[in-house]
């Protein structure tokens, strides 16, 4: 039987589902902590948490789980609309089916793959919303699951959608936290951060990785004589312009003032150094830059090589660092 049950669990019944699980253990994923609870709760020795996808909207795809193949998490996909997780996604109506070879919902095919008769399947809204689909199956003792059990499924789905929102947010502050928020590169946080975890990975890695350190030539003269609104401009632009030059594995710093780091993945050094004559033609050639200016923009980029130069990360940004004032003070020279 399918139920088009939808009711919210009262206070006095989410106080008990609490005080009669072990939720004492820290808690360092809520979403993770109110899944794991849930499976618990409901006894369920199958559960899954499905999701849509950012990159695929219109399909769900298991973001936590509990008694599921590793492979099978990696591989299924959901489609909306088709039974039964993806419909309930579609509907934003629970289902709770007392004996699955009564439902036309479950495919033939399907029912084999549940080793007891009974499951349940509740929309995860936000906002009225579907987001996912929370599922319990094979409850404990080979027992059916009831009209009470889809309640207290019901208000964990709420729940969850609750932490979703709040785990989103905390994870937006968190990225705020690490960007600039001028150009929206990387900031000198997240920059410290990089730093700490590749010097805990580099001594074993296999494979190079390169620095560039670039530092735009007279910009100290584009803010006197233009002011500091056009400067900040032509950081933005500068900052776009490095950015289309690497891949989506690099990483882009504003490392502070005019000067941007950039990290390159697995990259030789004579492979660097053409993406720093990239970067260097890319911002000669930007329109906008020459009429913010006046003249192109330009820069000096120093380079280094993990382990072509250097032995540690610490030192692969010296290394480039150096290089970049060694030129600088070359070009000044050479004036």
């Amino acid at each position: 039987m399918v139920s088009p049950y939808y009711e919210r669990v009262t206070e006095s019944e989410l106080a008990l589902s609490f005080q009669n699980s072990d939720a004492g253990h820290p808690q360092s994923d809520l979403v993770a902590s109110a899944f794991d609870l849930a499976t618990h709760t409901l006894r369920a020795r199958r559960a899954s948490l499905l999701l849509r996808a950012r990159e695929h909207p219109d399909e769900l795809g298991i973001a936590l789980a509990h008694g599921i193949n590793a492979r099978v998490i990696r591989e299924s996909r959901v489609a909306i609309g088709t039974p039964i997780a993806g419909w309930v996604a579609q509907a934003r109506q629970p289902v709770l089916v007392g004996d699955r070879s009564d439902t036309a919902l479950l495919p033939l095919t399907r029912r084999a793959d549940y080793s007891t008769c009974s499951f349940a399947c509740a929309p995860v809204l936000s906002a009225q919303e579907s987001i996912g689909v929370l599922n319990v199956t094979d409850k404990a003792g080979n027992h059916a699951f009831d009209s009470g059990d889809l309640r207290m499924l019901i208000h964990f789905a709420n729940h969850l959608a609750d932490c979703l929102v709040v785990q989103n947010r905390c994870q937006q502050i968190w990225e705020m936290a690490r960007r600039d928020p001028l150009t929206g590169l990387l900031n000198r946080q997240a920059f410290a951060e990089f730093l700490q975890e590749q010097a805990a990975r580099i001594p074993d890695a296999c494979e190079p990785m390169s620095c560039l350190m670039i530092d735009l030539d007279d910009f100290k003269a584009i803010n006197d004589a233009h002011g500091h609104q056009i400067g900040d401009i032509v950081l933005t632009v500068a900052a776009r312009a490095i950015e289309a030059q690497v891949r989506p594995e690099d990483k882009v710093f504003r490392y502070g003032g005019d000067e941007f780091v950039v990290f390159l993945a697995d990259t030789e050094w004579n492979q660097a150094r053409v993406i720093a004559a990239r970067i260097r033609y890319a911002l000669s050639s930007s329109a906008r830059g020459q009429e913010l200016t006046g003249r192109a923009l330009s820069a000096t980029i120093g380079v280094a090589t993990y382990p072509h130069d250097v032995h540690s990360v610490i030192e692969l940004t010296e290394r480039a660092d150096q290089g970049m004032y060694f030129l600088k003070r070359r070009l000044r020279a050479a004036d």
